[in-house]
């Protein structure tokens, strides 16, 4: 429609807009706070927000497909895309009607600021859609790092760590530990607290610290003693965090780890994944998006 096609050229002003500084100087959640009160703070509602340095994407699909598969709504907000920017934007995995995101990224736009980047206006755009169509949930990854990033204005009922590795070190830090800071600045009081058991010792020991500041444990998602032979280690680590989170959730988010423990790598893998293809001549072509060393 035309809403739609004005909406996106009106956001897509904003895509080149970078906040100077990854930092406390540069902090920009008061305001992205501020005209988020604005329009009804639609992110006020029960999340689990993810980050982590691989996996945030993974672990996400998997939580949102098994309380989908019990019947709840589910909204998940992920970056970046693989072949369409709607991809950011669904509900139990269908992207969100054009026009509601349109009507959403124009009121944004009205209440936000000048400085206001691309990721600041559709984390908060993804928000208002959300809050429009009668959610049971929503699972919202992280941009980059957690501690500053756009979506860390949520009150999450878990706060998720998928991984630590050494990656974007020029604006999150040139160490496990610093990165560790970072990521685990998604944690709040009165979430539970997760990271997966694969975080480096030195990583896991700064997100204990930040738990401790709540007076809160760090829950660390261990391996079953039983995992088939054949199982990728990572999808092995992302499902086990996906599973022990739900679990961990109590009723009705832990009816969704039957439809996890039941389904194969295969079925619950997602594009762009570690994902064998074949080209013509019958060659194994394996596509991955992972952006770190490992």
């Amino acid at each position: 429609s035309k809403l739609y096609i004005s909406s996106i050229q009106n956001l897509l002003k904003n895509e080149k807009k970078r906040s100077p500084n990854y930092s406390a100087k540069s902090n920009r959640l008061p305001i992205i706070r501020q005209y988020l009160s604005e329009i009804g703070n639609p992110q006020e509602r029960n999340t689990v927000h993810i980050a982590g340095s691989k996996g945030k994407g993974s672990v996400a699909s998997y939580i949102s497909r098994a309380l989908g598969d019990i019947g709840m709504r589910v909204g998940v907000y992920s970056s970046p895309h693989l072949s369409d920017w709607r991809e950011r934007v669904q509900v139990n995995h269908e992207f969100v009607d054009d026009d509601q995101l349109a009507k959403s990224i124009n009121l944004v736009i009205e209440v936000a600021p000048d400085s206001a980047t691309f990721f600041d206006l559709l984390t908060a755009s993804a928000f208002y859609s959300f809050s429009e169509m009668s959610l049971d949930c929503m699972v919202i990854e992280v941009g980059l790092g957690g501690r500053f990033d756009s979506t860390n204005v949520l009150q999450p009922i878990a706060s998720l760590v998928t991984s630590i590795e050494l990656e974007h070190s020029d604006v999150l830090g040139d160490s496990l530990s610093k990165i560790a800071y970072q990521k685990g600045g998604i944690y709040k009081k009165g979430s539970q607290l997760w990271c997966a058991s694969e975080v480096p010792v030195e990583a896991k020991k700064v997100l204990r610290e930040i738990a401790d500041t709540f007076n809160q444990k760090l829950n660390v998602a261990t391996y079953p003693e039983l995992v088939a032979p054949d199982t990728p280690n990572f999808f092995a680590s992302n499902k086990t965090l996906a599973v022990s989170v739900l679990a961990s959730l109590g009723e009705p988010y832990s009816q969704g780890v039957d439809f996890l423990n039941n389904t194969s790598f295969d079925d619950l893998n997602l594009p762009g994944r570690f994902e064998l293809r074949y080209s013509k001549e019958g060659r194994p072509i394996i596509f991955d998006v992972a952006h770190s060393p490992k």
